[in-house]
């Protein structure tokens, strides 16, 4: 089970300038991975723009869903995966955690393959 504590988390303003610089994209539906291969353990960072969801509740209620489906993922997705991981959210309206849940997977799948 994949946890975002601190060693996972994505935070470092040099690592994701790096990352959005010099990463490989992928979209699937509302959600778009930027990824860049390191040799750290896999770190990962959630984002959704004030821009398409103004309201503070509902984005933060977006990244919760979208972390605890990368939570739910089976862990021989993450072995052996180093670098970083930016996920976006590029939706206009709150989604439920089940269409969040079939994007990850298929962006994971695509992403880390």
């Amino acid at each position: 089970m994949f946890l975002f504590n601190k060693q996972n988390s994505l935070k470092s303003k040099k690592e994701i300038e790096l990352l959005f610089k010099s990463g490989s994209s992928c979209s699937v539906g509302f959600l778009r991975t930027i990824y860049l291969s390191g040799e750290s353990s896999l770190k990962i960072g959630v984002s959704v723009p004030k821009k398409l969801i103004p309201l503070a509740v509902k984005r933060n209620l977006i990244k919760r869903r979208i972390k605890e489906q990368i939570r739910a993922l089976p862990d021989t997705m993450f072995e052996k995966k180093k670098g970083s991981l930016f996920v976006l959210f590029q939706g206009k309206k709150e989604v439920s955690s089940r269409e969040i849940s079939k994007c990850i997977t298929d962006l994971f799948l695509k992403t880390l393959h």
